[in-house]
């Protein structure tokens, strides 16, 4: 007797735990059950039936709406507006789960025939993006201790971006596009001493740097198992420009141009369906042999060449949209 009742105890309790969820299917039905997990394709739930928890898994094409953590009667409200036990005594075979399968891959080949090609859609992800960039390029040598201070200040900056890429059916790389704008600023006025003329004379300097980096872009995204959060890691080799319009004196142009390579990895955090919290670091590398100084060719020995390297720290939104 002790143990019946202990049986009975425990069922209740655990029923009790699982009727906190709500599914309203696109028929009308509502189930009252567990939520356990939110996928890209499926609802994974929990439900009882008389002295049994069992599993399954519905798809969101079958969903009009769902809720978490809220208590409903324990009803089922089916399309023609009648009310039924959500915990059938009769066979399970008329029970109204049984209409959307307990099998996963039952489920799911039920879903492949019913939409046929559409089945196989792909991904669309868009990321908009803003972080901290630093420039990791050695400074000269020789410089004084001001003009020291005003270049390591140079090395800091900002950055926007964005990229696209599309995921085709059940494929973990993504092929796209990947553009940024990385830009920093600095201005100051120095005293120099002109032995030849054994005087001192004072200049004002001012940079005003921008990088441009644009190329496709070849992604990894790999799901933690949690929503549609996930780990991304691309490579891209593409454009990389230059421009500082700065000043000394005279107002004087520095271009320059070439290949890029850039390395990044990054995390989704779903804070949405479909909207994603993106943080992310990332490495572009470029070094160039030739600038032109307003409109006059300047170029480097090879071990000499411009470094304009930097690493960036940030973070923005993703958003996925079926394809």
């Amino acid at each position: 007797m002790k143990k019946l009742l202990f049986i009975f105890i425990f069922f209740s309790i655990s029923y009790a735990g699982l009727a906190q969820d709500y599914i309203v299917t696109v028929k009308g039905d509502t189930f009252e059950c567990k939520i356990t997990k939110i996928t890209e394709r499926f609802i994974h739930f929990d439900y009882a039936v008389r002295d049994e928890i069992r599993s399954t898994v519905i798809l969101l094409d079958q969903v009009q709406s769902y809720n978490r953590g809220i208590k409903k009667s324990n009803t089922i409200v089916n399309q023609s507006g009648t009310k039924s036990d959500a915990n059938p005594t009769q066979d399970q075979s008329v029970s109204p789960y049984n209409t959307y399968n307990d099998q996963y891959n039952a489920n799911k080949d039920k879903y492949d025939k019913s939409t046929g090609e559409e089945s196989k859609a792909g991904l669309l992800r868009l990321s908009i993006m803003g972080a901290y960039s630093y420039l990791t390029a050695k400074g000269a040598s020789g410089l004084s201790a001001d003009l020291k201070a005003y270049e390591d200040e140079l090395r800091s900056g900002y950055q926007f971006g964005a990229s696209f890429h599309y995921f085709p059916y059940k494929s973990q790389t993504g092929y796209g596009l990947r553009v940024s704008r990385t830009g920093t600023s600095n201005s100051g006025t120095f005293s120099f001493f002109d032995p030849d003329l054994q005087e001192s004379f004072t200049i004002n300097v001012e940079d005003n740097i921008s990088m441009v980096y644009f190329g496709p872009h070849f992604c990894g995204r790999y799901p933690t198992g949690l929503d549609q959060s996930a780990l991304i890691l691309g490579t891209s080799i593409g454009y990389f420009s230059y421009v500082n319009n700065a000043f000394a004196g005279q107002s004087v142009n520095f271009r320059g141009e070439g290949l890029g390579l850039m390395l990044d990895l990054g995390f989704d955090i779903q804070v949405a369906e479909g909207v994603l919290l993106h943080l992310f670091g990332s490495y572009i590398i470029n070094s160039l042999s030739k600038i032109t100084v307003n409109g006059s060719t300047v170029t480097f020995p090879d071990d000499t060449r411009q470094d304009n390297s930097h690493v960036n720290f940030g973070g923005g939104l993703t958003f996925l949209i079926p394809g």
